[in-house]
């Protein structure tokens, strides 16, 4: 009894590690670098609440190329 006591702990303290990185904010920084033309770039994007990744592209930047998302809670959205 005393080993469960002591796991049950360890899981609480596990899940509400869990439940603090789900409510933050984290940012996604897409650098891309060279010299040249203008480029066209296609980066991976989170939809949000349904946990799938999806691809964004833009068209005709000119490089240094930077762009930062926003996105909540773990890798399932």
């Amino acid at each position: 009894m005393v080993l469960f006591g002591g796991g049950g702990a360890i899981l609480a303290v596990g899940t509400a590690a869990v439940v603090h990185e789900a409510t933050k904010t984290h940012n996604v920084v897409y650098p891309v670098t060279g010299t040249g033309p203008a480029s066209d770039i296609t980066y991976a994007t989170l939809q949000q609440g349904i946990g799938q990744n999806g691809e964004s592209q833009v068209t005709d930047v000119p490089l240094p190329w930077t762009r930062t998302d926003s996105a909540h809670g773990g890798p399932d959205g």
